[in-house]
């Protein structure tokens, strides 16, 4: 299934890319096939067209409870 989030606010993986406002995310399945701006795409390709006015889409937080107690961690031991 084709899905097509639109006006969303994306912030990438890494600290030196772009954050895209009212930005389009085009997804397959599991993988990204289009990120940019609405003009450019073509809407009756895909399945699903999502509203994301007002919301964030951001990278997943893989592994977070061990990093989360690090920074416990860090408290205590500086």
């Amino acid at each position: 299934m084709k899905r097509l989030f639109v006006n969303a606010i994306i912030v990438p993986m890494t600290y030196e890319e772009k954050i895209y406002y009212d930005a389009c995310l085009g997804i397959d399945g599991d993988r990204i096939i289009y990120l940019g701006v609405k003009d450019d795409v073509d809407e009756s390709d895909y399945d699903e067209i999502v509203d994301c006015k007002d919301k964030v889409i951001l990278p997943g937080f893989i592994n977070t409870h061990c990093h989360a107690a690090m920074s416990i961690l860090r408290v205590f031991l500086s």
